[in-house]
């Protein structure tokens, strides 16, 4: 990935250039190499700018759309990380918002292409607005015993049901126990009466469970917009996903 290799350059030349500004010494004998630097920094931060974008590449000053694709997966890796420390989203939003202003104020931003930086400012306040909505909704009353985001099971298709299962760990602990232990077949009988799915529909799914082929179509994981969209669901009301799985 192109992305990797210009993150490393950016890194690399912002590290020389700071050791030889912090040397007395170095700086009076190498103005001319600050400048091959700082020309460096300006050429590389914009590529990578543009190349992350296109590929998707998350770094501390990506575009909003890079942000949003990577927010899920990088609010269940803090999730993970502080498993043991009753962290939740709202603790994960808050560090965000905090380390925006202390991103802006880097020195080495001001080596960055005017164009560059006036995309990654807006990209930041972006940010800041997609932020602070989800900390109002999380923070809002919603989840009362009136107003349960409750799940509509005769509204999704019996994959994604299997994928709220597979995710709350239910499926998980049935095959644990017995009779289910030395077959699939079982659990896909009792599913079915529960779900109200057809046999030949939940059997493939338990198969490539109990096979953990995540290559396998009939996996509850294969298709990744299902699982981030029930894993979104579950954070929402509160459940950690990583707890389970």
């Amino acid at each position: 990935m192109e992305s990797v290799k210009l993150f490393t350059e950016l890194n690399i030349a912002i590290e020389d250039l700071h050791i030889i500004k912090t040397s007395a010494e170095t700086l009076k004998n190498n103005e001319e190499l600050i400048e091959v630097i700082k020309s460096h920094i300006f050429n590389i931060s914009t590529q990578l700018f543009k190349t992350s974008k296109l590929e998707n590449y998350y770094w501390n000053f990506c575009s909003f759309s890079v942000y949003e694709n990577h927010y899920l997966n990088r609010l269940n890796a803090f999730l993970l990380e502080n498993d043991n420390d009753n962290f939740n989203e709202s603790d994960f939003i808050t560090r965000e918002i905090k380390s925006i202003d202390l991103l802006l104020s880097i020195w080495y931003l001001d080596l960055f292409d005017s164009n560059t930086l006036f995309q990654i400012r807006k990209s930041f306040d972006k940010r800041k607005k997609y932020l602070n909505t989800k900390l109002t909704e999380l923070e809002s009353p919603i989840f009362d015993s009136l107003n349960v985001d409750f799940i509509d099971l005769g509204k999704i298709s019996a994959k994604e049901k299997m994928v709220y299962l597979y995710k709350l760990g239910v499926i998980g602990f049935l095959l644990k126990e017995q009779p289910f232990t030395s077959t699939g077949n079982g659990l896909a009988s009792i599913l079915c009466s529960i779900l109200g799915e057809n046999k030949k529909t939940i059997q493939p799914i338990i198969s490539a469970i109990v096979s953990n082929n995540l290559t396998n179509k009939n996996h509850p994981l294969y298709t990744e917009s299902t699982e981030k969209r029930v894993i979104q669901h579950l954070i929402n009301i509160g459940f950690n996903p990583n707890e389970t799985n």
